[in-house]
């Protein structure tokens, strides 16, 4: 079941506090309003009581779809910065709900998942267009990595992300998006083919093996150096 609580949140431009609907966890097979309003941008966005500015709180929830084959720790952008930490919580969390410490019901269920870790909205709603789309994460990040060697002019963004942003049977959309806020800065298409070659390629095993080690499947790895923990 999706969970949630109703909680005072305050607006970043005038500091009013609105009360939200905070979800703690998603449950897509179940309520699958709430996954098209990740897709589409509303979930938990709210326009200010006081000043009108709409605004939405990092995420901070697990998102099951067991149809899609998925189950997705998704975190705030700030955890980013220790996101090797992150991985053994979200290990954990998984481990409890449909893993090895779960009942034998939820285990069934968990067999058939992919256990993933994110950070930022955009992230959560890329994996989960992804697994609509049938395709391979691992190989999308794969993509992002050849596209990043590839593609002239096409460098790291500071304060943006290479997110896929749309998907159909011939062409892949991908897209610069800001971290904050997902807006889309530069968006440019390659071929579906693409991802099919990086995904089954022996040119390109060693690179997925790299990316696919733990619940973390994202190229940020790669760049960001995991801040220590305090304490």
């Amino acid at each position: 079941m999706s969970m949630f609580s109703t909680l005072p949140v305050a607006c970043p431009n005038c500091g009013t506090e609105n009360e939200m609907d905070i979800f703690q966890s998603v449950n897509a097979d179940r309520r699958p309003d709430l996954k098209a309003a990740i897709l589409d941008g509303r979930f938990q966005t709210k326009p200010c009581t006081s000043c009108a500015t709409e605004f939405r709180p990092d995420p901070d929830f697990n998102y099951l779809d067991s149809a899609a084959g998925i189950w997705v720790s998704a975190r705030p952008i700030a955890a980013l910065g220790q996101w090797d930490a992150e991985i053994a919580k979200a290990a954990d969390d998984f481990a409890l709900a449909y893993g090895d410490r779960a009942g034998e019901a939820a285990r069934e269920i968990g067999r058939n998942l992919k256990a993933r870790l994110t950070f930022g909205w955009p992230a959560i709603r890329e994996k989960i267009l992804i697994a609509d789309a049938g395709l391979d994460d691992v190989a999308i990040e794969t993509v992002k990595l050849v596209i990043l060697q590839t593609r002239s002019g096409n460098i790291l963004q500071e304060g943006a992300e290479l997110r896929l942003i749309d998907a159909d049977d011939a062409r892949l959309t991908f897209a610069w998006v800001s971290i904050g806020g997902g807006e889309t800065l530069q968006s440019f298409a390659a071929q579906r083919e693409l991802h099919d070659a990086v995904r089954d390629g022996e040119d390109w095993a060693e690179t997925r093996t790299g990316l696919s080690g733990d619940l973390f499947v994202d190229i940020q790895r790669n760049f960001i150096v995991p801040e220590p923990v305090a304490g």
